[in-house]
């Protein structure tokens, strides 16, 4: 585990759909507290606030260092 290392939209909204669907299936809070967070995380720094759509990757703080707003990630 890299705690400095960058953060990627398309691996974080990965993360919320995966303990979603096993909060759903198995109903243990572990899962549902992740997925929150997951999801908590990427609407406090992924989504741009000005101009909308999510960035592609964030470094370890939550700053933006690719901005670029490639379709793929907004279909996540």
């Amino acid at each position: 585990l890299h705690r400095q290392a960058n953060k990627g939209a398309i691996l974080n909204a990965r993360i919320l759909w995966t303990f979603s669907a096993a909060y759903r299936l198995l109903k243990n809070e572990k899962y549902r507290r992740t997925a929150q967070r997951a999801f908590d995380y990427i609407v406090r720094h992924f989504i741009d606030k000005e101009y909308g759509g999510a960035y592609w990757e964030l470094d370890y703080q939550g700053n933006p260092v690719n901005t670029k707003k490639q379709t793929y990630v907004q279909g996540f």
